[in-house]
């Protein structure tokens, strides 16, 4: 602990003689907002006539707060000022250092609690004072009063008042779908001792069975999907836990839950919006008690991760239940070859093998309605993708160099584990969206004039070439595939009807270049038509990256 509050304490308990300030009026705005899950904002603006240096502001009693900040108005706007907090018995006080110049001092105090409002017989509850206490000296503070107060009072949208109970008058109305309780009051009231207001209301219709999320870690791995892992660790609130409902992103697909003990139950339900997922655990969860699971699924690169050339930019939003986390981070492993060039919010980069990369965001707190949005930028080549077999070939070539051949008379054993049909399937469609992509990054430097017409007919020709091969290969497991995995059949004819697409892009494509080169169209058509075909032939990459993001799922 700083020494700085216990010099501070030591000093308010000298027996030195008070020197009190005297205040010609105090004016205070308290604006609360309760969102989902009983999280409490509190944000108050205190007004003084008076020149005073330091001010303390004390917290209800038994209230901890998650979050505090302070910020005092000046003359270009609102600025952050620090604060100190002291602890004296059951007196918890902030202590805030204002400037002496001036008459008018304006102070805004910004507050969050996750475990103030109160979960009971099925509504939330919450009592508190309608102002915030305030004071020069903790010890013998000077007799003030709160000669202005304003009180506004906003309920979750969708939530409706079941009762408030208030020694003065509060009004309730309805502002943008949303319940507001009011009040103003001119006459002067007592700075230490505010009046406390009951208020009780319904939950939201977002809201499920009330929990509290104490830890959310999140681990992204980028390749033609995105698989996500979500380790949840939560706190029954009230009654007994048998199911606990999540709302996944569009396009989630191969959903599972897992704890220690092995897999979980698990229901999901798509629609245009996302996906509902409800997890059961092994045994209801009473009130209190911690239940920790992860859960897993992919999603398609779409809306996810854009490019520009051999630039990649993943932007990712956390989604969660409509509840406080305590705590929450992220982790994002990079494409192998993908190296990371910035990253927001600001995060630790760590090299984990050779050639692959992660970065780890720490978000700390955050509230149901807070937007937690993350951004990182890399530099990656579909390259990597052919090279990936190759790195395998030589590792595997060294191992049996360096531990089979020095053992005679030994049979030969197998150095790597057969692949199932769905992974050498996938294996396959990786390398062949890394060719197409190849494709379109050659066609981009020919069109900007970065590499010459003969290179590129030499590299385009030899991609076609292993593009028809891969083909061919992709063939004869698919109908392997149809064999052993019957319910993949709806998975697969998505994967054919994008390939048709893609196909009739591409052919479409050929046919405009034979025409140009004909003079059968001219340029500025030329243009403007092979510009569609090219969002043609993206759309149906697109639908591809989706399907093969379904059978991972599956895998």
């Amino acid at each position: 602990m700083s020494p700085t509050p216990l010099i501070l304490i030591a000093l308010l308990l000298l027996p030195t003689p008070a020197i009190h300030q005297s205040i010609d009026g105090i004016s205070v705005e308290r604006c609360v907002e309760l969102q989902p899950g009983g999280v409490l904002l509190i944000n108050d603006t205190i007004t003084l006539n008076a020149a005073i240096t330091v001010l303390y502001i004390r917290q209800p009693e038994g209230w901890r707060e998650e979050k505090a900040a302070f910020q005092l108005y000046e003359a270009d706007g609102w600025k952050t000022i620090e604060f100190e907090t002291l602890e004296m018995g059951e007196a918890r006080w902030f202590m805030i250092h204002l400037p002496p110049a001036g008459d008018l001092c304006r102070l805004r105090a910004s507050y969050l609690y996750a475990d103030e409002v109160r979960w009971r017989g099925g509504n939330y509850s919450l009592e508190m004072p309608l102002y915030p206490i305030l004071a020069d000296d903790p010890l013998n503070p000077s007799s003030w009063n709160i000669t202005h107060l304003t009180f506004k009072a906003y309920l979750p949208e969708g939530s409706k008042l079941v009762k408030v109970d208030s020694p003065l008058s509060i009004y309730n109305s309805t502002v943008d779908g949303r319940s507001l309780l009011s009040l103003v009051s001119v006459t002067p009231l007592d700075a230490l001792q505010p009046p406390s207001a009951v208020i009780e209301y319904t939950p939201s219709p977002s809201e499920g069975h009330p929990i509290r999320i104490d830890s959310l870690r999140v681990r992204v791995r980028i390749g033609w999907g995105v698989g996500v892992e979500e380790d949840y660790t939560i706190v029954n609130v009230d009654g007994n836990l048998e199911s606990l409902h999540l709302r996944l992103p569009r396009g989630a697909g191969g959903v599972k839950a897992y704890d220690r003990a092995g897999p979980l139950k698990v229901s999901s339900k798509a629609d245009d919006r996302g996906v509902d997922v409800y997890i059961y655990p092994r045994s209801a969860v009473r009130v209190d008690e911690r239940w920790s699971f992860t859960l897993r699924y992919t999603l398609p690169r779409r809306g996810l991760i854009t490019r520009s050339k051999s630039r990649y930019r993943l932007t990712y939003n956390l989604t969660h239940p409509p509840c406080y986390i305590s705590h929450a981070s992220i982790d994002v492993r990079l494409p192998d070859g993908g190296i990371p060039t910035a990253n927001q919010p600001m995060g630790e980069v760590e090299r984990i093998s050779p050639i692959a990369y992660r970065v780890s965001i720490p978000l700390g707190g955050i509230a149901p309605l807070e937007e937690t949005a993350i951004s990182i930028d890399y530099r990656w080549t579909p390259f990597w993708l052919l090279l990936r077999p190759m790195l395998w070939g030589l590792l595997i070539a060294a191992i049996t160099a360096v531990v089979l051949l020095p053992i005679r008379g030994r049979r030969r054993v197998e150095v790597e584990e057969k692949l199932t049909t769905l992974e050498e399937f996938l294996e396959l469609y990786d390398r062949r969206i890394g060719l197409l992509i190849e494709l379109e990054e050659l066609e981009e430097e020919l069109e900007r004039k970065e590499i010459g017409r003969e290179r590129f007919e030499r590299e385009s020709a030899e991609a076609h070439r292993r593009l028809m091969e891969l083909s061919r290969r992709l063939r004869r497991l698919e109908a392997r595939l149809l064999e052993e995995r019957a319910e993949l059949s709806e998975e697969l004819e998505e994967l054919r009807m994008a390939e048709e697409e893609l196909d009739r892009a591409m052919a479409a494509l050929r046919s405009l270049e034979r025409r140009l080169r004909r003079r059968r169209i001219s340029r500025r058509d030329y243009v403007e038509r092979r510009r569609e075909h090219i969002d043609r032939r993206r759309r149906a990459l697109r639908r591809i990256e989706e399907a093969i993001s379904a059978l991972r799922g599956s895998a």
